[in-house]
């Protein structure tokens, strides 16, 4: 398996990577797995950049990593 590095994640617009990083910490913080998957793929509808940042995201909430779930939300601030 090979991990996506945070180098890597796409460029998302400044304030759609803030909505995206806060919505992401949140749900993340209730260990709450569908409202992580919904706003995956709420995002992903908007812009197709998000799309491989949403298939990590559901990987990590099916695989129980909410620690690193809140590192991704927090790579999208940097």
């Amino acid at each position: 398996v090979v991990e996506q590095s945070e180098k890597s994640l796409p460029t998302l617009p400044p304030e759609l990577a803030k909505e995206a990083s806060e919505r992401i910490r949140e749900a993340a913080d209730m260990g709450d797995i569908t409202q992580l998957k919904s706003i995956a793929d709420e995002l992903t509808s908007r812009t197709n950049a998000f799309t491989p940042l949403a298939n990590k995201i559901i990987e990590l909430a099916e695989e129980f990593d909410f620690e690193g779930i809140v590192k991704l939300a927090n790579s999208l601030m940097e």
